[in-house]
């Protein structure tokens, strides 16, 4: 280290000393290493004397009574008077607390990855599948060609349907998992949820309930039946 760079390095960690004081420091050690110089000791010996830097700044800072064990327990204490402002804050708009907006941070996150994943499944892989399969099954013919014509515009269809059904699924899982949080309950994870939210919306999809009443049998009873038997023969 040389005496420049020695001096620069102390006039950082000095910063909370005054700058008229802090400069009448350098000056000194300059001075003192320039005097060592001309003794006969080379640069580098003349700064090692000084020994380890960080503790010749405490040493100095607590000469001029800057205590520098409290300043560690001041950041702390910032830290500590952010985290609870950051925290009052968001109880505001939902009753979370920091630790909740970071699972449901990261949360959304996984959540967003396995619907990219799904998307390169469903739409690349599957969709150059569909389109070797009917290439082989039709070969190069004038059907084919149209088909593939509108290879592009089939492509961004089915993206766009991927996508509305994601919005879909994102909308949905988050919901459950805002539930979840606000009850504490970490127990069922993102994918889970992913899961029973597919299979419901599956079963709403496949679910034959149209909401109108049952249509009645066109069919007579055999009971009814003979009953008009009888009241015929009578």
């Amino acid at each position: 280290m040389t005496k420049s760079e020695f001096l620069e390095q102390l006039e950082q960690k000095l910063l909370l000393i005054s700058e008229q004081e802090r400069k009448d420091i350098l000056i000194e050690y300059g001075t003192y290493i320039d005097d060592k110089i001309a003794n006969g000791a080379s640069e580098k010996e003349a700064i090692q004397g000084f020994g380890d830097l960080d503790e010749l700044a405490k040493e100095i800072l607590e000469a001029y009574k800057i205590n520098t064990d409290s300043m560690d327990t001041k950041a702390d204490k910032t830290l500590d008077r952010a985290y609870s402002k950051t925290e009052s804050f968001l109880n505001k708009f939902g009753n979370f607390s920091v630790n909740d907006i970071f699972h449901l941070i990261f949360d959304a996150f996984v959540l967003l990855v396995l619907l990219y994943i799904g998307r390169i499944l469903l739409i690349d892989i599957c969709l150059n599948i569909l389109m070797n399969v009917f290439n082989w099954i039709f070969g190069i013919t004038y059907v084919a060609g149209i088909v593939y014509a509108f290879e592009d515009l089939m492509i961004w269809i089915f993206k766009l349907i991927y996508l509305a059904a994601s919005i879909l699924f994102f909308i949905n899982v988050m919901s459950r998992r805002i539930r979840r949080i606000k009850r504490h309950d970490y127990r069922i994870n993102v994918v889970e949820d992913l899961k029973q939210s597919f299979n419901k919306e599956a079963k709403d999809f496949l679910k034959d309930d149209d909401g109108l009443p049952p249509i009645p049998d066109a069919k007579p009873k055999k009971n009814t039946l003979s009953s008009k038997k009888s009241t015929t023969y009578r």
